[in-house]
């Protein structure tokens, strides 16, 4: 072994070596210090942003096609679609858009398109769900039906009729060989020669598999989750394959339960394919008993050159990703499973990597490069690394040295997961922006040759300096009513020029009443002096607002507040909740006598924008800000204007400081932009709400700053999250956005302390205030401050992260905001904020809270009862099946936001598989199946759990009767989306049975081919599962008489055993209508 690695090394290393010099000696001199200019391909007509364009993408020659698996096609949702693009004739990155294909027989959750392959003038489309859970590949060609008509020639589906694997999930093609893959349970592999059983029949030629027969445990391998293809070489990857102990080294401990992914290479050897090589990490920790490292994510091929992303490899302990390099015949082999001829050349990690990067994401491999996808965030980042050719000139080693040559994203800022996913061919280099364009998707194309020339490192020759000219003085500028972006600080709202308002006829009663129209960084003047300014970035087009003189609200003021001046009612034409850095700004003119340094601004709040405060009544809630002696006003950002309103008023508050606003913009150390994690938090006691003042002292602050300062920065430095948060500002400073070059590097954020029996309280342990980032701890007098406040703490900081993403705020401003969603999460993330796992969290005393019957539909009303918080459950689960931690809620935060609608999508990209499927293994797993530890140990697998439902006792269904429900000659169990199901058959004295299902939309069709288009509908939307309690292996749909098809023949029934019925709407937006019935 070790002389075939030295031999074929040397030969490997000295062609590498020619290739790379003779590319560095030609590249001399043309190397840029500026990203390059992509070019846009043109989106279609009629993408929106919930059909996932983008999701995946193949280029080969001139040819590009690109799919969109969750178009609505006709009445058909998620039907799916793919778009075919040809490269123009003598450019390398001008496309043109030909058609839009989809396949026949593909109906409702289809899925076309969500996997795609080209090869010279053949295109495959794949299409996981067709065929009634088939699943089918379309193939395509490039003549069929005329010239460049791109017409279907064949539909594969999958041979052996097994349903619910996935098959056409990934798809590879060359020449005249196509893989399919049908990944789902412990997965396998097929293939397809384009001859075989006839002139393009494409027969199937082979089946492969990671050698299991049948799924060992609950864990899953998902063999063919990735496949890379190039007819010489197949890899295929298992991203949750296990490590046995003969893929470790000799001598290591015994492991069990470990799933961190593996990757299987195949070569061809007289004309069948046979397993080369198992590649596992090698530094996986042995010692852990759950990896959820998912190697094996994407994977990359060129020559003999394999590239395998691992999106939650661990870089100094945390979950970054990371790329590994292996090459046949080069390199070391790794220690961990059986490398055969492969070598390990080099890990690739991000210089600038964090907690829930997805790091290796997406890849593309070129002869002398890397080029690797990350999530970054939901922004989406692209780096690229090559072997430098001097170090190779030098290099006496086997191993190649590589280096991180640069990285870059669009520079939009905006979450368009750029660089998700990667293709390209010749010249061209396509990259994905998923989430771009509103969502809708976008790719952009760039030369190959400008990529390569692009190196940040080099110097530019200096530009000489012309001779000097005399520029003429220009003429005075008049103040504008405009503020200047670059110069943008408080003082300027406040001697502000108002010229931009209209002022209308007072309003019967008021003092007056202006209605202004408000452009993005201007202000406005109201009635009193108050004027109200927009940063830049608080709007992107004008916002009308109305500010009035108005009588006092009939609720009691806060405890200790001293109003000073009259109440303003201020109202816009839209919801708008800015984020905290980019916010509008309000000033308020001091009265004469007026405390000055102890004032604050007092507001309305309607309690829907209010978490954790169990209450149906509007509420006082206080905008700390400084005080601007230049001009005599109080100053506060206001992070929300609502189209309902608010009220306002200035009062004196012994517990608020307002410090002298400083009379020139802060210094500013570093780039503008960027933040620390240096952040720190300051709580300040609300002692009049407290009946003694020492029941909350400096003491108390001190504790809670600190155990806030802990909580955030394990969230930002090791699970990734956002290190702006959407909280009021402890000094009153203020922070502006990134284009206004004050940006302070690090914010001191303000938490409250409250006492629990204040009526701000009520009695709750804590709450957060959506519209402004106020975040309260409520404390009973005399109580210590312990893990009770922590964990509130935790939750309510939660809610602070989830509120700095824009699409967060942009599903508030919309009405489209689900609690269950953002409870769920925040409930979840108390218990696995320690942990590296998912792990459940007590609330109201329970701690195994697994009610699927409710807890995700009636947890749509932000009414603070108990129903959105059970939603955690939800999420432990999701982090449990995928194997990972709670920095997987950040991507999920970033793509889909807090609205089940978005889910498909953010699901899709993250996950490669639908929501649906989510909440659907969530149901059975819950209910019956059991076999995630979700952090309390796993139930008793297939067997019925009474604590998956609220009722803890599932319907009963007595099959004397028949039909469930009773009487169905006119009734159906009708389902709200999301929610399920549990009943139970008691069968009497029937020892043999069918158990059948009846979907409401397909009563009284007669066509034959109608009611089943029909039924295949329903089933997509309304899932079934008939379960003999006990049984083993419950889970695994390749047992005989197992399926989710909503029919089951049962014999031998006992009366000693008990039978069920699951029963799930998945949808997130429609009722579906079901009966049972027993033959």
């Amino acid at each position: 072994m070790t002389a075939k690695f030295a031999s074929a090394g040397s030969m490997a290393l000295l062609a590498a070596l020619l290739f790379l010099l003779k590319f560095h000696a030609s590249s001399q001199g043309s190397a840029m210090t500026a990203p390059p200019t992509p070019t846009n391909l043109p989106l279609p007509d009629g993408v929106v942003h919930s059909d996932a364009f983008g999701h995946a993408m193949a280029f080969d020659g001139d040819v590009l096609v690109v799919g969109a698996p969750y178009t609505k096609v006709g009445a058909n949702s998620s039907q799916g679609q793919a778009y075919i693009y040809t490269r123009n004739a003598g450019s390398a990155v001008d496309f043109t858009f030909v058609k839009a294909i989809t396949g026949s027989a593909t109906s409702t959750n289809s899925y076309f398109g969500w996997s795609v392959a080209v090869y010279s003038d053949t295109i495959v489309v794949g299409a996981h769900n067709a065929l009634e859970a088939l699943g089918a590949v379309h193939i395509f060609q490039r003549n069929q039906g005329g010239d460049n008509n791109w017409g279907e020639v064949k539909r594969i589906g999958r041979p052996d009729n097994r349903k619910f694997t996935d098959f056409g999930r990934t798809v590879a093609l060359h020449g005249d060989t196509l893989v399919v893959a049908a990944p789902l349970g412990y997965g396998e592999v097929q293939l397809f020669q384009r001859h075989q059983g006839g002139d393009n029949n494409w027969g199937a030629i082979q089946t492969l598999t990671a050698g299991y027969t049948v799924t060992p445990t609950g864990a899953v391998a998902n063999f063919g989750d990735t496949l890379a293809f190039d007819g010489v070489t197949l890899a295929i990857g298992a991203t949750r394959d296990s490590v046995a102990q003969d893929d470790l080294p000799p001598g290591a401990p015994a492991v069990t339960g470990n799933y961190p992914g593996s990757v299987y290479v195949f070569r061809q050897e007289q004309g069948q394919w046979v397993r080369e090589a198992k590649l596992v990490s090698s530094d996986i920790d042995q010692a852990a008993s759950w990896y959820g490292l998912a190697y094996g994510t994407s994977l990359a091929l060129n020559g003999d050159l394999l590239l395998v992303g691992e999106r939650s490899g661990k870089v100094n302990g945390v979950q970054v990703g990371k790329v590994h390099l292996y090459q046949r015949g080069v390199g070391t082999p790794p220690p961990v499973g059986k490398p055969g001829a492969w070598g390990q050349l080099a890990t690739l990690t991000p210089t600038d990597g964090v907690a829930g990067d997805l790091f290796g994401q997406a890849l593309y491999a070129v002869a002398d490069g890397a080029f690797v996808g990350s999530k970054k965030q939901g922004i989406g980042r692209v780096y690229f690394f090559r072997n430098p050719p001097a170090v190779l000139a030098g290099a006496a080693q086997q191993t190649l040295s590589w280096r991180q040559v640069y990285s870059f994203t669009t520079g939009a800022g905006a979450a368009t997961t750029f660089g998700i996913p990667l293709a390209g061919g010749g010249d061209a280099i396509l990259m994905g922006e998923s989430t771009a364009n509103s969502g809708r998707g976008g790719i952009l194309a760039y030369a190959r040759s400008a990529l390569f020339a692009y190196d940040p490192a080099v110097t530019p020759t200096p530009t000489p300096t012309p001779s000097p000219t005399v520029t003429p003085t220009p003429p005075p500028v008049e103040p504008a009513s405009c503020l200047d972006a670059q110069r943008l600080f408080l003082p300027l709202v406040a001697g502000g020029a108002s010229t931009t308002a209209a002022t209308s006829a007072p309003h019967t009663g008021m003092a007056g009443t202006v209605v202004a129209t408000l452009a993005p960084g201007c202000v406005v003047a109201g009635p009193g002096g108050v004027k109200i300014g927009a940063v830049a970035g608080a709007i992107s087009e004008t916002l009308t607002i109305s500010l009035s003189i108005t009588t006092a609200p009939t609720f009691t003021l806060p405890a200790g507040a001293n109003v000073l001046g009259d109440y303003l009612h201020i109202a816009a034409a839209r919801n708008r909740l800015t984020a905290i850095e980019s916010p509008f700004v309000i000033a308020v003119p001091a009265p004469a006598g007026a405390d000055v340094a102890h004032l604050v601004l007092l507001h309305t709040l309607a309690p829907e924008l209010s978490l954790d405060r169990h209450t149906t009544d509007a509420q006082w809630s206080y905008l700390p800000g400084v005080y601007d002696a230049a001009n005599n006003h109080f100053l506060a950002r206001l992070p929300f204007m609502l189209s309902a309103g608010s009220t306002f008023v200035l009062a004196a508050h012994p517990d608020f400081a307002s410090p002298a606003n400083p009379s020139a913009p802060p210094t500013v150390q570093g780039a503008a932009g960027e933040q620390t994690a240096a952040s720190s938090f300051t709580a300040h006691c609300v002692t009049d709400t407290f009946a003694e003042p020492s029941d909350c002292n400096t003491f108390h602050e001190h504790l809670v700053s600190q155990m806030a300062t802990e909580i955030y920065l394990r969230m930002t430095e090791t699970f990734g999250y956002p290190k702006i948060l959407r909280l009021l500002d402890a000094g009153g400073q203020f922070i502006v956005n990134e284009t206004a070059s004050i940006y302070l590097q690090q914010a001191n954020y303000a938490l409250y302390i409250l006492s629990r029996e204040d009526a701000q309280c009520g009695g709750d342990l804590g709450f957060y205030r959506i519209a402004t980032g106020f975040l309260a701890l409520c404390m009973r007098p005399g109580d210590p401050i312990d893990q009770a406040e922590k964990e509130t703490l935790i939750h309510e900081m939660f809610h602070a992260f989830q509120h700095s993403y824009p699409i967060v705020l942009q599903q508030w401003e919309d009405g489209d905001a689900q609690p269950w969603a953002v409870e769920g999460m925040a409930e979840a993330a108390v218990n696995s904020y320690p942990e590296t796992i998912m792990k459940r969290s007590g609330y109201y005393g329970v701690t195994n809270l697994k009610d699927v019957d409710q807890a995700l539909t009636a947890g749509r009303t932000n009414d603070g009862n108990i129903e959105e918080y059970l939603a955690q459950d939800f999420w432990v689960y999701v982090g449990a099946r995928h194997g990972d931690g709670l920095e997987y809620l950040h991507g999920i935060l970033a793509t889909g936001g807090v609205n089940q609608r978005e889910y498909s999508f953010a699901f899709g990209t993250i996950f490669h598989e639908p929501f649906h499927e989510n909440y659907w293994g969530w149901v059975k797993h819950q209910a019956i199946e059991n076999i995630y530890d979700v952090g309390v140990g796993t139930g008793e697998t297939c067997m019925f759990s009474a604590d998956a439902l609220i009722a803890t006792r599932p319907e009963e269904f007595l099959a004397s009767r028949t039909y469930f429900p009773y009487d169905t000659g006119a009734a159906f169990d009708v389902l709200p989306p999301l929610t399920a199901r549990v009943i139970e058959i008691k069968f009497g004295a029937k020892t043999h049975a069918i158990v059948t299902t009846g979907y409401r939309d397909c009563v009284g069709i007669q066509d034959e081919p109608a009611f089943a288009a029909c039924k295949h509908a329903a089933q997509a939307s309304l899932r079934v599962k008939i379960y003999e309690e006990g049984e083993p292996l419950c889970w695994n749909e390749v047992l005989p008489g197992v399926s989710e098809e909503g029919v089951r023949m049962l014999s031998n029934i006992s009366e000693f055993k008990r039978y069920f019925v699951v029963v799930a709407n998945v949808t997130t937006d429609e009722d579906e209508a079901y009966y049972l019935a027993v033959e």
